[in-house]
Parts: C-alpha cells; sequence; structure tokens
C-alpha cells in the first residue's frame, strides 16, 4: 500500500462483504494520523471521504442494499447520527462537505441536492435506482471524489508532476489521494458502471464477469443452506437459487444468463424458461466442487478457497491501473468474495482450491497453507473454549488447549491428531505426534508461538491489534497476491486477535512481533 492508501473493512448491505475478516494495514495511514491537526491536508480529505462513504453504507444497510439517491440523502443520513447536525443541513454541509484549506461557501436556503452538489468540495456518484449487490470490481469502483478544481498538495514526483492529489473514496471502503490524471480514468469509469448499474444495460466484459459470478456464488450458497451445508453437485443445480431481486436477474431467463460469460450471453439463446440441465450445457464458468458431497463449512481458508472461475482458456483483457493490458479471471471464492484476479494468481490458486475441496469432501491432506490457517483457526476456538471455563483468562501457554481443541474438527479424537493442530505442516512431515501426545508433549514440541501469556483477560488479548499466535518464522510458504499482476511474498499463518489469515514475514520479523509483545506487556501493566 502507498502512503496514499487508508484501508478499511466494512460490512454493507445484508448479504455482502467489502472484505474477508479484517484488512490487514501493512503500510499506509491509519485513520487516527488523518485526525491529527497537523495532518497533510489531503490526508485530512481522505479522512472526510472515508467518513462520507461509512454513512453509505449505513444508507445502505438501512434501506435493504439501496445507494442514497443523491448527495442530500447522504448527507441526511450521515448527520442523522450526530446530535449537533440532524435536522440542520446547512451545519452538516459546513461541517462533512467543505475540504480542508476551503472556505465554507455562502448557502441558500432551499438547500436541495443540486445546491449541495454545486457547492460541496466533494462529488458523489450515486444515483437512483442502485443496489450494492449490483456493483461489480468494489475495489476500483469509486462512489465519491474531492472536485477536480480543487486538488490539495501532496508529493511531486515523476508520477505526479504538479504535486497535487485528489481524493477518491471507493465502494470497499478504502480510500486513496491520487494524481489527477489517475484520478479522472477512474472517475470516468466509476461514473459508466454506475449508470449502467442504474438503468441495467451490461457493463464492460471484465467487469459483467465479476457480477455475473458474484450471482453464481451467492446461488451456491443458497443451494448449501437449502441443503443441509451441502455444495452443489453441479452450477446448473444451483439455478433456482440466483438472486431475484437485481434488475438483470428479475426473469428466468436473466437468472440462467449469469452463468454465460459475456461473449456467449452475446451469441446465445435463453430460452424464457431455463432448466438446470440447460445451465449445465451451456456455463461458461469452471466449478471446482464439481459432483458435490463436501459441505460448504467444511471448506478451509474459506477466503482464499476458489469455488467457480472464470475458465482459464477464455480470460478477459484487462489494463491494470496505468499498465499494459493483461489476462484477467473473476473468481469467486468459498466465503463469497468475487475478485479479478491476472493469471499468475488463477494458476496458483486454482490447484490449491482443489486441494483443499478434495479434502472436505475426503479428509485428504490439505496444501501446507491451508493447514497452517487452519491450525491458527482452532487454536483461536480452543482459546475461547478455555477462557469460557477460566473465567476469561487467557491461556498461559498453548499447551494449556491441548483439551480445548475442539472435538468436532478432529477425524478421530485421537491424542495424536489434537497434538497435530499445534505442529506446522513441516513438523508433521518429519514425525507425527506419539499416540500418547499430551499437553507436555505439546509444550516440548508445538511449533506455533504464542505472543500472549498468563494473568491476561482473552478478551483484552483479542482486541489489541496485534498478531497473537504465529507459525514457525523459519518455515515461510509463497503466496501471491490476488491482483492482476500476482506479486509473490513469503508469508506464515497468524491469528489476528479472532482471525486466522496469512501475514508476511518481512512485517512479523521488522516490526510485528516486538510491537505485539509491547502490547502485551501495556495489558499486563493496566491489571
Amino acid at each position: 500500500m502507498g502512503a496514499c492508501n487508508d484501508v478499511i473493512g466494512m460490512v454493507v448491505g445484508a448479504a455482502r462483504v467489502a472484505a474477508v475478516g479484517v484488512l490487514l494495514l501493512w503500510g499506509g495511514v491509519g485513520a487516527a494520523r488523518a485526525q491529527e491537526p497537523d495532518a497533510p491536508a489531503y490526508l485530512q480529505a481522505q479522512y472526510q471521504l472515508r467518513s462520507l462513504s461509512m454513512a453509505v453504507a449505513q444508507y445502505s444497510y438501512k434501506h435493504d442494499g439501496a445507494l442514497p439517491a443523491d448527495l442530500a440523502e447522504l448527507i441526511d443520513a450521515a448527520a442523522a447520527g450526530d446530535e449537533a447536525l440532524a435536522g440542520d443541513r446547512a451545519a452538516a454541509f459546513k461541517k462533512l462537505l467543505v475540504a480542508p484549506g476551503q472556505r465554507a461557501p455562502e448557502l441558500p436556503r432551499d438547500l436541495d441536492a443540486r445546491a449541495m452538489g454545486e457547492k460541496s468540495s466533494f462529488v458523489y456518484l450515486g444515483r437512483p435506482g442502485v443496489q450494492w449487490d449490483d456493483l461489480p470490481d468494489w475495489g476500483d469502483l469509486v462512489v465519491l471524489h474531492q472536485r477536480l478544481d480543487q486538488g490539495l498538495p501532496g508529493q511531486v514526483s515523476p508520477r505526479n508532476p504538479e504535486g497535487l492529489v485528489y481524493g477518491l473514496a471507493f465502494v470497499d471502503g478504502h480510500t486513496e489521494s491520487l494524481p489527477r490524471g489517475e484520478a479522472e480514468r477512474l472517475i470516468a469509469d466509476s461514473t459508466a458502471v454506475l449508470e449502467a448499474a442504474a438503468t441495467g444495460k451490461a457493463f464492460a466484459d471484465h467487469l459483467q464477469t465479476q457480477a455475473d459470478l458474484w450471482a453464481v456464488i451467492r446461488a451456491v450458497q443458497g443451494y448449501a443452506k437449502a441443503n443441509g451445508g451441502e455444495l452443489p453437485p453441479t452450477l446448473g443445480a444451483t439455478l433456482p437459487f440466483v438472486p431475484k431481486e437485481g434488475k438483470r436477474t428479475a426473469t428466468a431467463a436473466g437468472r440462467a444468463r449469469v452463468f454465460l460469460s459475456p461473449r456467449a450471453q452475446r451469441d446465445t439463446h435463453v430460452p424464457e424458461e431455463p432448466t438446470p440441465e440447460w445451465v449445465d450445457a451451456h456455463c461458461s464458468y469452471a466449478y471446482l466442487a464439481s459432483g458435490g458431497g463436501a459441505k460448504l463449512a467444511a471448506v478451509e481458508d474459506p477466503r482464499r478457497t476458489v469455488l467457480v472461475h472464470q475458465k482459464l482458456d477464455d480470460p478477459s483483457r484487462v489494463a491494470p491501473r496505468g499498465g499494459e493490458e493483461v489476462d484477467g479471471f473473476a473468481i469467486a471464492a468459498a466465503n463469497g468474495g468475487v475478485t479479478l484476479v491476472g493469471r499468475p494468481y488463477a494458476e496458483w490458486v486454482v490447484p490449491m482450491s482443489r486441494k483443499v475441496l478434495e479434502s472436505a469432501r475426503t479428509g485428504s491432506p490439505l496444501p501446507d497453507l491451508a493447514h497452517e490457517v487452519r491450525d491458527v483457526r482452532l487454536i483461536g476456538e480452543a482459546m475461547r473454549a478455555y477462557a469460557k471455563e477460566h473465567e476469561g483468562m487467557a491461556p498461559p501457554d498453548l499447551a494449556a488447549l491441548f483439551e480445548y481443541v475442539p472435538a468436532g474438527a478432529l477425524r478421530t479424537g485421537e491424542a495424536w491428531e489434537r497434538a497435530a493442530v499445534f505442529c506446522s505442516p513441516g513438523r508433521e512431515r518429519v514425525s507425527r505426534p506419539p499416540e500418547d501426545a499430551d499437553a507436555a508433549w505439546v509444550r516440548a514440541h508445538g511449533s506455533y508461538v504464542y505472543l500472549g501469556g498468563p494473568g491476561l483477560k482473552l478478551i483484552d488479548l483479542m482486541r489489541q491489534p496485534h498478531v497473537l499466535v504465529h507459525a514457525p518464522l523459519d518455515e515461510p510458504m509463497r503466496e501471491l497476491h490476488p491482483s492482476l499482476l500476482g506479486s509473490e511474498e513469503r508469508v506464515v499463518a497468524v491469528l489476528l486477535g479472532p482471525y486466522p489469515q496469512t501475514a508476511p514475514l518481512e512485517w512479523l520479523e521488522r516490526e510485528e512481533i516486538e510491537g505485539a509483545k509491547r502490547a502485551v506487556e501495556e495489558l499486563r501493566k493496566k491489571r
């Protein structure tokens, strides 16, 4: 992340999550710094934009997924939770819609949406009739931006010779400050997307694919919910569960059309009453859980495990920001997230996902990365079970959790399998825990590192924004970023608060482990 990024995760709408679990700030600038009196003006503007984008999300949550129709609806929603602003549009305007360094304009008595739009420092791109669920590619879709005649001082660089930057707020909740040329391109693309969403027209092919896979993965989840958690045997079986509330899926033919690529949609006649068999015969996308036999809840690492993807021989051509066109593939993960990724990531994650799904079906070994994520997940669950029986206290060490590993997660429940949860995949390959393993054996031979300790409340440890458990640093694994370029990093599995995920090895070694230890010591002093 660059220094102009301020990323947040938000749950928006009733059915969609902008980011899985927690988005880690490996770099970038947090909201706290943006609020400091001496913070650069562009950071203060980003903070205003972030607050406005959160108001968009909150409005949507209360209005069945609809975005505010205009800036007046947005400001009324943003002011509703502030006693000093509620019912006073002029006061709300001056606090929320005037950028740092700008003088508040003279406002008309009738401060309607049109007047707000003319006098505000920020532009809202939403319009009537748009639903969150209609929108693809949240990470690059601008919902609010700073006026392009009101740039703020940033850093002069070859990329930005003028040194002026413009704040943008995106649908996924993050904000950025960018040079004018980059901002203009994103704003123009986002305006076209929001207009298409409002009218029901098709998006650009790569965006349409993402929007369609969002409907497909919701249908997969709907099938599982209606069938005891079982994944469907084919995508055709999910046809009755395609959401009906969108403009494009209001008819039976529209619901079947989401299983076709944009190119296939242009060339294929869809019957008025399509059947699951028709979908299976014409479906454009690859389904990795074909044949069924696995439960959705048994899929490990659901944020990363792909269930449905654009076929690798049928890519979209997409230009990353400011770059040359590359192959792009829409992927839908088991947690419901849809992402546009490049060929490097797709070719890395699809084979790994097949192994994870086969493990969910048959109990076969997990790939190492998913194995580590599973271990830290179970350690986190064991911590909560331990705290429940020990007046909310955190365990003194990981060995104390031996008896608290959730039995339902174990195939046999035998002592060696319980102990194996505390061993990394590399350690298990060298030697499986003995049949009579116990807490003492885990204390002597376990692989994972616990940064907490005795005498602390688990809730306090879970709330602090640092890693609590991590896998061995001398056993890092290869992970590609889910981006169009697919950059590679060495990572290990971690427990950050209650969330199992992966973290960059360099970040852990350079700053995070020491930061976590200091945070734990501060908690200890407060007790």
